[in-house]
């Protein structure tokens, strides 16, 4: 993660100090899903079972500064949801015929999020592809537990609200972030595809009585739309 933060602001750097003159600015707008899951730490752990990976809706609204064709950096604003889910099972035989009796519970919360990313940027053409890195700023505005009984089909039972005041949770999240993208230029604006390893460093729950930590991480996948700003062509991150 020191690396992951020492590229961003190193991509940062140099993007600010190029020469002002190539400057050009963009408008973007992505939306997709991520694939979320969490690290769980402690003795805890070893009562909870293994979580598994549920996906939820991501969004962002960004200003790209492209400071020459190669180097920019984004930022904006966003929305997440991130989360996990556990899942403990049985199976009892009912007039011999065996059924499988389980429960899962997927936990999930709500983060509005300041994203900060240096861009290094390779032209090809009317393609442009990206490589990114940088850190995300946000906070849970939301949260609930949503339990599940299956026998032989799925019955969503009501969710439960999570306390986020609760001493036990942490609303802010700083996270690193690290990707891939590429950019197709049309007639009126510029395609978005992009795709990212977001990793928490801090521990959403941190429960000293069951002596246990979870910390996020998840993969985001997004289609975007870019509008320049400018009259330059040069970079389109």
């Amino acid at each position: 993660m020191k690396n992951l933060f020492a590229f961003s602001i190193l991509l940062a750097a140099m993007a600010v100090l190029t020469t002002p003159a190539a400057a050009q600015w963009s408008l973007d707008a992505e939306g997709g899903f991520q694939l979320n899951n969490t690290r769980v730490t402690g003795v805890g752990a070893l009562l909870n079972g293994i979580p598994k990976s549920i996906l939820t809706p991501y969004g962002r609204i960004s200003t790209t500064y492209a400071a020459s064709d190669k180097l920019g950096l984004r930022a904006g604003v966003g929305f997440s949801q991130k989360g996990f889910q556990l899942a403990q099972g049985l199976n009892v035989n009912v007039f011999n015929v065996p059924i499988g009796i389980g429960a899962k519970v997927a936990t999930s919360a709500d983060y509005v999020e300041v994203p900060l990313e240096g861009l290094y940027s390779i032209n090809k053409g009317n393609t442009t592809l990206l490589v990114t890195a940088g850190a995300n700023v946000g906070y849970a505005v939301g949260a609930r537990i949503r339990p599940k009984v299956s026998v032989i089909i799925d019955f969503n039972l009501p969710k439960i609200p999570i306390d986020l005041d609760d001493d036990i949770y942490n609303r802010w999240d700083v996270s690193g972030t690290a990707g891939f993208g590429m950019i197709q230029k049309t007639s009126k604006g510029n395609l978005i595809l992009q795709g990212r390893y977001v990793q928490s460093l801090s521990n959403f729950l941190d429960n000293p009585i069951l002596g246990m930590k979870i910390k996020p991480y998840s993969f985001q996948f997004s289609v975007g739309y870019q509008v320049p700003l400018g009259k330059r062509s040069g970079i389109r991150a």
